[in-house]
């Protein structure tokens, strides 16, 4: 019985590539040896927080800031920032699709495979429902996109109002 052709996944770790998350990325690895990584922004550092988020069009609202739950702290911010350039990244690649992960995630190794099954179900592509991405763990620890939908977020993303219009 034939087999359907594997979807062009790109899976990409986001990390800051230091000693503490080495030893998840090369366990994650050797589930996934394709997997990628993607210098994520150091929410450590305000400043590099602050000059990545300032290469970008996003906009922040500082009034807003310490209020927002999901923008709490410069890790956070730099956790959303890292997720924003990693998608201008698959639309600059022209990826078909991509998963992004954290890097602390433990993989399984039916992962890729669930992953290219989802992928290949559609659920991505279906124009009537037009979904922007997968949603892989409770707290969002991965997302699978497609390219259009990656274009979609971005596009969102890039044309955020003022808080006071």
């Amino acid at each position: 019985m034939p087999t359907a052709t594997a979807p062009a996944i790109t899976f990409v770790a986001l990390t800051l590539n230091n000693t503490q998350r080495n030893a998840f990325v090369r366990a994650n690895q050797a589930v996934l040896p394709e997997l990628e990584l993607f210098l994520a922004v150091n929410g450590y550092s305000k400043e590099d927080t602050i000059r990545r988020l300032g290469s970008t069009p996003l906009k922040l609202h500082p009034y807003t800031f310490c209020n927002a739950a999901r923008f709490a702290t410069f890790g956070s911010l730099a956790n959303f920032v890292s997720k924003y350039l990693a998608l201008r990244m698959q639309v600059r690649r022209r990826l078909p699709y991509m998963a992004m992960l954290e890097d602390d995630m433990q993989l399984r190794p039916g992962f890729k495979a669930f992953v290219e099954q989802t992928v290949r179900s559609g659920a991505l592509d279906r124009a009537e429902e037009r979904a922007e991405l997968l949603v892989l763990g409770a707290w969002g620890e991965g997302y699978v996109t497609s390219l259009a939908s990656a274009r979609r977020v971005l596009a969102s993303l890039e044309l955020q109002p003022s808080p006071w219009s």
